[in-house]
């Protein structure tokens, strides 16, 4: 086994343990943002969670660096986008538990609500000059389903592990990595 194959090995293994903390991290900025609607305190809250995430997988990718160094821009990017691919596991797993037992309906609800929130219309209205059908939009989402909405959180979270892996990586590669005898 050479080399590389050897740190993509660790890196992996470490990139699980990482995925749960910033899992945790993106499932608590979930629920955070799945009371705005009622607490847009809370939803603020969410998300500064979900960016603070970034920086939590930047910080990791740094530690990788110091601990297999000397890595590339490849090997962090590895790291990353694997961390946040166990992160969206994990996060898309709870999304399927909230909306399964303990949302009851509510968050679509908000969503319904503000569809029906005459500002929100207006506004809408006014991007939407050649006609937006609030009633076929309101029809639809009262009609989703867990299985209709889990699969679509699942590839927004893909989606977003993509670019938030790029940003952590080139964060984690900012400034040089000292060495025990330069400190």
């Amino acid at each position: 086994m050479n080399q590389s194959s050897t740190i993509y090995s660790a890196l992996r293994a470490e990139a699980s343990r990482g995925g749960f903390v910033i899992g945790a991290m993106w499932l608590a900025s979930f629920i955070f943002v799945t009371t705005a609607f009622t607490d847009p305190t809370l939803g603020l809250l969410g998300h500064v969670c979900a960016l603070l995430s970034i920086v939590q997988c930047a910080r990791m990718v740094r530690h990788m660096r110091v601990r297999y160094r000397p890595l590339s821009f490849v090997h962090c990017l590895w790291y990353a986008w694997s961390t946040c691919f166990f992160a969206t596991l994990l996060t898309t797993f709870g999304q399927f538990v909230y909306f399964q037992w303990f949302d009851n309906g509510r968050f679509i609800q908000g969503f319904i609500h503000v569809l029906e929130n005459p500002v929100y219309r207006q506004h809408i209205q006014e991007m939407y000059p050649e006609g937006f059908s609030f009633d076929e939009v309101i029809e639809a989402a009262s009609t989703l389903t867990v299985s209709q909405i889990v699969p679509q959180l699942l590839l927004t979270n893909l989606f977003c592990t993509t670019g938030v892996a790029i940003v952590s990586a080139a964060m984690g590669m900012l400034g040089k990595i000292q060495t025990e005898a330069t400190k």
